[in-house]
């Protein structure tokens, strides 16, 4: 993932082809420099549980390792 200063990070991540979202940590999305005060939101996990995120657009590649 691209950083706020261009930069590139690895990042390894599982991939769900069944997912209709994909999250990554709060801490993680901060070092990309993603204001996370933007666009809240929710959504409910495995029993009931409600997951507090930010929704964000951000360019990625991917490398086959």
């Amino acid at each position: 993932m691209r950083s706020e200063k261009s930069d590139w990070f690895p990042v390894i991540m599982y991939i769900d082809s069944g997912a209709d979202i994909s999250l990554v940590p709060r801490n993680f999305g901060a070092l990309l420099g993603l204001d996370l005060s933007k666009n809240l939101g929710q959504i409910r996990g495995i029993g009931e549980a409600i997951v507090p995120l930010s929704l964000q657009d951000v360019t990625f590649r991917v490398k086959k390792l």
